[in-house]
Parts: C-alpha cells; sequence; structure tokens
C-alpha cells in the first residue's frame, strides 16, 4: 500500500502543476471578476461553479484538484 502511494506521487504533482496553471491562468484573465469577489478561495470557487460557465466549472474543477492533491500531500507526510 505504501509503495502504491509513493508511485501515485509523481502524478499527482503533474496533476497539482496542470491545475495550479489553469487556475492562475483563469485568475490573471478574468481578474476584474475576481477582485471583486466576497469569501475565501473555496467560497469563490464555489460560487463560480454556480454561476460562471465553462469558465467557473474549470476553475472551480482546477481550486478542487489543488485543495485534494494538497490533502494527499499531507496524507504521505503523516505515512512517512
Amino acid at each position: 500500500m505504501k509503495n502504491l502511494l509513493w508511485g501515485l506521487f509523481d502524478y499527482i504533482v503533474l496533476i497539482f502543476i496542470f491545475a495550479s496553471a489553469v487556475a492562475l491562468t483563469i485568475m490573471v484573465v478574468y481578474i476584474k471578476e475576481f477582485r471583486g469577489a466576497k469569501g475565501g478561495y473555496i467560497q469563490i470557487a464555489l460560487e463560480q461553479y454556480k454561476s460562471g460557465g465553462l469558465k467557473g466549472k474549470a476553475f472551480a474543477i482546477s481550486s478542487a484538484l489543488i485543495v485534494l492533491c494538497f490533502v494527499f500531500f499531507i496524507f504521505l507526510s503523516f505515512r512517512k
């Protein structure tokens, strides 16, 4: 089980980098929309998912992937 988790680590890093690039690109391109948003990062992602169209769904999904990858990193660090 431990080898399987560490085997997934390489893929998780790539997913984290891709999701971060997508989220950052969307935030830079639509800076005016994000500048006026209220709440934290997760609240903004949920609001974008509800009302943001394709851009909002891509931002919310990439944000969720970032959080899940971070949780996986923390889980692996405690399993050492």
